[in-house]
């Protein structure tokens, strides 16, 4: 059985150096204040309790981020909520959703519930 050469720039798509670039700023974007956030707030003349503080309430609302974030995506009906406005909903066009455009999850079966 042969196997499949792979070259070592074939994996490296421009979609590849892409989704790596946003990660490496994302990283950055977190990690760099992380870590000058102490001495910023020690230079200013805060305590401890200070940078506890603002270290809670910045956990805090990331968990509120999450917490919203995550019963959106459990949303069992897709929307387009922000075309929408405020206190409106729209249903997302029929090729939108991946389950019925590849048929998963029951073929004819889910075509004809939607």
């Amino acid at each position: 059985m042969e196997r499949s050469t792979v070259t070592k720039t074939e994996w490296f798509t421009p979609g590849v150096r892409g989704i790596g670039a946003a990660s490496l700023l994302s990283e950055l974007g977190h990690e760099v204040p992380t870590a000058l956030l102490p001495r910023f707030i020690t230079s200013l003349g805060g305590s401890a309790a200070v940078l506890g503080v603002i270290e809670g309430i910045a956990d805090g609302l990331a968990d509120l981020a999450r917490l919203g974030g995550g019963a959106l995506a459990d949303d069992p009906a897709p929307t387009l909520s922000s075309r929408a406005g405020p206190g409106r909903r729209l249903p997302l066009p029929r090729r939108s959703r991946p389950h019925a455009a590849h048929g998963a999850c029951g073929g004819q079966k889910l075509r004809s519930l939607l």
